[in-house]
């Protein structure tokens, strides 16, 4: 080989420095710069001119080849225009004035354009994933608008605060109060101006506007409306003094109600319409606004009267407090749980264990699981966000990595370190802004979904408002050049003598890139799978739900309410007469299978508890006498809801008539009769004022327990009584068990309960299933926004390493050559791909096992029939994240076999 000639090197120095002019010539730069800049890259070309001369290579072919990268179209030419069309002179080094500047980001935008549609298919993934996770960030902000931000439509809403109790012995942390109770409160609280009361849900029969109508009717303090800081939308609300025997007779309609019962006929006010049986005056129709959460559901509101208090142990009453100007509420919890504790010592039978609390109105609103998935679903659509950003930072840096060499000569020309920064930050906010439009609609979409699925009224309100748009269109810009910065930063600091040596290779492997795309590799797979983890742990929560024993069978029940209203029926053994009457009718229906009637459907209307002393046993203190959910009904209550009789026998109608009959369920007998059957033993009912009420009960049977309203809790201990047992029955559910089409037997129905008494009023006919699905819909709900989310994540993690596998190909392209050449097999080739991501995604799975379990221990309060530490779950994601990432690199791993080794050397 012949040696190099260092005098020919130096002679064709000079002429390298005269093709360097050549292309340099249309930037037309100061005669010092443009010989500074030739000077610098006609040393790189006679370094790799001798580089090549070295390899063996001619000294034609050398010399061609060294001007062949100087001529490169790809490169140096399209640099060249870019740096005629910058906005400031970058070989001169000057700063831009400000107009300087805003034409230069203009241009920076303009060339980011063209670049995201020449790989448009690598922009489109990455916007794509992208706008997936704004989506997703957008729809529980959309939620966390409608809970926190958006005012509420109280006037007094910042001083209002709503009293509940707390029961821990019966897993109650929301318990409503009764009337008795807020009579006690208002006249012992000082800190509150007024607290008032209303108890929702109340079946009134409507009369005088048509057909006799059910009408759900909340029962509220007479200065309820004032104290909210409401104004009727037409007419005016109750007055205060309304309240007063004899003036009570009033009604507000809410708007939903008189827009479609009354066309929203204006001149309604002043109408009398009767209500049980009694003139009610139509003053006013409430404001649409007030219909939020359960007062959505109400359809008119009437003035509680003083003397209507029920028993201490009626807790259906949401109580709220207007706090006097200056008090907090802590001035005011304190004040709450003493007036508390008095209540309890004056009435332990009724309130033992029981811890009065306040909390603000608006965290009333929604439930108290309500936040805790609403923080959740936060962490979660964030940890989605992360990865998708992980992603975006991911791309970046391989599109700088690819471009290393066009920024090398950018640098090489005079471009400045901030210049080349926003260039690439320029870019990353194009992929945000295309991204942001996108997820946005999506979230609008995805909002609407939400709307037509959910069963609550409150969620009706749900919209594209003006928080959620300023909160797309910053986190669409926010996002990408956070997360573009660091990709920047990195690439704007080149190795000039490396990178333009590596300009002339295929491959070159950086290790600065390859670290910072490893720890993002992993993180997303990290987050990705914790994502996974919490939502595998709701989807087992809702299945568990879904699953979990009733304790009775509601499929083929269908069920209604009927009002039993003065003057025709003036007494409850009037009424009962009636009840049985329908009873046989219904039973006498084709395809009815059994009937019964109750004052309260299980599981779905909640019943109340009742304390009680067996008899033969010294009873305790009042505080720890035996309790039981008390159920009442006829006799066929267990054969038309199936839940089984296990011992004994039903009462017979000799045994109802006299009321001092029971049947017990399990968990009643495994509490208090432990070791025996309680069948024949007897017990008597304790008053709220801790005094025996009526005469010893008689145990005939035992049947099957049977859940209460929470479905995650044990069944609660619980006694069934005859109708006759009940203290009032104008208002009776009835439940009936058909073969056969329901529909047809709906009509059945009502036409027997029309057949009966004409004026009476039914609610609707509804599958006893319905309601009972009515609890676990809103989990199902949730459940979908996790599984589709957690999609989102999965596919945002699997893209990333794809494109990290597909970069780690492209930099070690040479390498993979010359291992082919050497004779290397396609297996080996694959275990060097396959170890290197193996190794990315044992490194994510480690970490996002242990984020996804801290994650489910937090939200412990909402899990049920799985633990955090699911290792099945943790198993699952764990193979489908390995599964997913084992696709995602088979692609460019198996293109890494169709490199052609005798290519790849020719050009070493």
């Amino acid at each position: 080989m012949k040696p190099f000639d260092s005098a020919q090197g130096k002679r064709d120095g000079d002429g390298w420095a005269r093709d360097v002019r050549r292309v340099l010539a249309p930037l037309d730069l100061v005669p010092a710069r443009e010989a500074e800049i030739a000077q610098e890259l006609a040393q790189h070309l006679q370094d790799r001119y001798a580089e090549l001369r070295a390899g063996g290579a001619s000294e034609r072919v050398a010399r061609r080849s060294a001007l062949a990268e100087l001529d490169d179209r790809d490169l140096v030419r399209e640099l060249t225009g870019v740096e005629l069309r910058a906005a400031e002179p970058l070989a001169l080094g000057s700063s831009p004035t400000s107009g300087g500047l805003l034409h230069g980001l203009w241009q920076d935008l303009r060339f980011g354009a063209r670049l995201l549609v020449k790989e448009r298919g690598a922009s489109f993934v990455v916007v794509l994933t992208l706008a997936l996770a704004i989506a997703a960030n957008g729809i529980v902000f959309g939620l966390a608008d409608l809970l926190i931000l958006r005012p509420l439509p109280f006037g007094n809403a910042s001083r209002l605060v709503a009293i509940y109790g707390t029961d821990h012995d019966h897993g109650d942390s929301r318990q409503r109060l009764s009337i008795a109770d807020y009579f006690d409160i208002r006249a012992q609280s000082t800190v509150f101006e007024d607290v008032v009361a209303f108890r929702r849900g109340q079946q009134l029969t409507m009369t005088g506007a048509g057909d006799p109508i059910a009408v759900s009717a909340a029962v509220i303090s007479a200065s309820a409306f004032q104290t909210w800081g409401i104004s009727a939308a037409l007419g005016r609300a109750i007055l205060p003094d309304e309240g007063e025997p004899g003036r009570s007779h009033v009604a507000v309609l809410s708007h939903r109600f008189w827009s479609a019962h009354f066309a929203a006929d204006r001149s309604v006010v002043g109408r009398t319409v009767m209500l049980n049986g009694r003139g009610h005056t139509i003053v006013g129709v409430a404001t649409p606004a007030i219909e939020l959460g359960n007062l959505a559901e109400i359809d008119l509101w009437v003035p509680l009267e003083p003397d209507a208090a029920a028993p201490r142990d009626d807790r259906a009453a949401t109580i709220m407090g207007l706090l006097k100007p200056g008090a907090t509420l802590a001035t005011a919890n304190a004040e709450i749980a003493t007036i508390g504790e008095r209540i309890a010592r004056a009435n332990p039978a009724a309130t033992a264990g029981r811890r009065l609390y306040a909390i603000s109105l608006r965290e009333s609103i929604a439930g108290a699981s309500t936040w805790v998935l609403l923080a959740l679903l936060g962490v979660v659509v964030g940890l989605v966000l992360l990865v998708a950003c992980a992603n975006v930072a991911t791309v970046m840096l391989a599109r700088a990595s690819a471009r290393r060499r066009e920024i090398a000569v950018r640098v090489a020309l005079g471009a400045t370190r901030g210049r080349l920064v926003r260039q690439l930050v320029s870019e990353a906010m194009l992929i945000g802004l295309a991204s942001g439009g996108a997820g946005l609609l999506l979230a609008r979409l995805g909002l609407a979904g939400f709307k037509s699925l959910s069963p609550e009224l409150f969620f009706q309100r749900l919209s594209m408002s003006t928080n959620l748009l300023a909160f797309g269109v910053a986190l669409s810009i926010a996002a990408p050049v956070v997360f573009g910065v660091v990709p920047a930063l990195q690439s704007s600091r080149p190795d000039l003598n490396e990178d333009l040596k590596e300009g002339g290779r295929d491959a070159s492997t950086s290790a600065r890139g390859n670290r910072v795309r490893s720890a993002l590799v992993v993180t997303q797979v990290a987050f990705a799978l914790a994502v996974l983890i919490v939502s595998g742990l709701i989807v087992r929560t809702v299945i568990s739900l879904e699953h979990v024993p009733l304790g009775l069978t509601p499929d083929g029940v269908l069920t209604t309410r009927v009002r039993f209203d003065p003057p025709r029926y003036g007494d409850d053994s009037g009424r009962l007469r009636a009840i049985e009457a329908i009873l046989d009718r219904l039973s006498a229906q084709a395809g009815v299978e059994a009937a019964a009637a109750m004052r309260s459907l299980p599981i779905v209307d909640g019943e109340p508890r009742r304390q009680f002393a067996i008899a033969g046993r010294t009873p305790p203190d009042r505080a720890n006498l035996p309790w039981a959910d008390e159920a009442i009904g006829s006799r066929d209550y267990g054969r038309t809801l199936g839940v089984p009789l296990v011992e004994g026998r039903e009462w017979t109608a000799a045994e109802a008539a006299s009321r001092a009959v029971a049947i017990v369920n399990r968990e009643a007998a495994r509490r208090y009769w432990t070791g025996r059957s309680p069948v024949g033993e007897r017990f008597r009912i304790i008053g709220s004022s801790g005094q025996p009420e009526g005469p010893d009960i008689d145990v005939v049977g035992v049947v099957d327990n049977v859940l209460g309203s929470e479905l995650s809790q044990p069944a609660p201990p619980r006694i069934y009584r005859p109708l006759g047992a009940a203290a009032s029955l104008e208002s009776v559910a009835f439940a009936v068990r058909v073969a056969g089409d329901p529909a047809a037997a709906a009509a059945s129905i009502r036409a027997s309960l029309r057949a009966a008494d004409r004026d009476l009023a039914a609610s609707e006919i509804r599958p006893a299933r319905y309601a009972l699905d009515k609890s676990t819909r809103n989990y199902r709900l949730v459940m979908a926004l996790f599984v589709g989310f957690a999609g989102i994540g999965l596919v945002v993690a699997v893209t990333g390493v794809y494109g990290v596998t597909a970069c780690f190909v492209g930099e070690r392209r040479r390498e993979i050559g010359v291992r082919l050449a050497l004779g290397a097999s396609a297996a080996d080739v694959l275990r060097l791909i396959a170890g290197r991501m193996a190794r990315l995604l044992g490194a994510g799975a480690a970490l996002g096992v242990g984020g996804g379990w801290a994650i489910g221990a937090a939200m412990g309060s909402i899990l049920f029939g799985v633990r955090a530490t699911d290792p099945a779950i943790s198993l699952l994601v764990v193979a489908l994240i390995g599964v997913s990432g084992a696709v995602a690199s088979y692609v460019p791993a198996h293109r890494a076999l169709s490199i052609d080794p005798v290519a790849v050397l020719k050009r070493e």
